[in-house]
């Protein structure tokens, strides 16, 4: 893992702002649906968008028959051209980061008798659209941001640290 987006639902106000920001950000042709690669999870007790966390060894890869899913420059990558949408890496993945959405087939794709087209969606953290992922960038609440490893390893050992103050 070099880094993810996290959300922190103490501030989160719900706007989707990130889940726009998202699906435009990645807009390749004006036949494609508005698909975000992150999901927002809305309930009354908490709002908060759940990404890609980026995994080391990535269980959502291992799983994939098609070798769909592959770390590139440590990001996890979907070639969407490769998915068969079984949907193994839906199942896999433990933070729920990871769908595979539907949008009117292509004219361009070898002929099916299926009318859509599969298309894994995963946050890839804007890696060909943007410097920083876009969703972070347009956060009004600020509940969203980059963490890396060695960030994560400091917050770990601040509330370890906090937790032991507490006994």
């Amino acid at each position: 893992m070099s880094k993810f987006v996290v959300g922190n639902p103490k501030k989160c106000i719900g706007c989707k702002a990130c889940l726009i920001a998202c699906a435009s950000s990645h807009v390749t042709d004006a036949q494609r649906d508005f698909l975000p690669r992150l999901t927002l999870v809305f309930s009354p007790e908490i709002t908060v968008p759940i990404h890609c966390r980026q995994c080391e060894n990535a269980p959502c890869a291992s799983v994939c028959p098609a070798h769909a899913i592959t770390v590139i420059n440590g990001r996890v990558t979907v070639q969407g051209d490769r998915c068969v949408g079984c949907k193994q890496c839906v199942m896999e993945c433990p933070f729920g980061a990871i769908s595979v959405g539907t949008a009117p087939r292509r004219a361009d794709l070898p002929e099916t008798n299926n009318d859509v087209e599969l298309i894994p969606l995963k946050c890839d953290l804007c890696a060909d659209c943007a410097e920083t992922p876009s969703c972070v960038d347009v956060c009004p609440a600020e509940a969203l941001s980059v963490v890396t490893a060695s960030a994560l390893e400091e917050m770990k050992e601040s509330r370890r640290a906090e937790a032991l103050k507490l006994l």
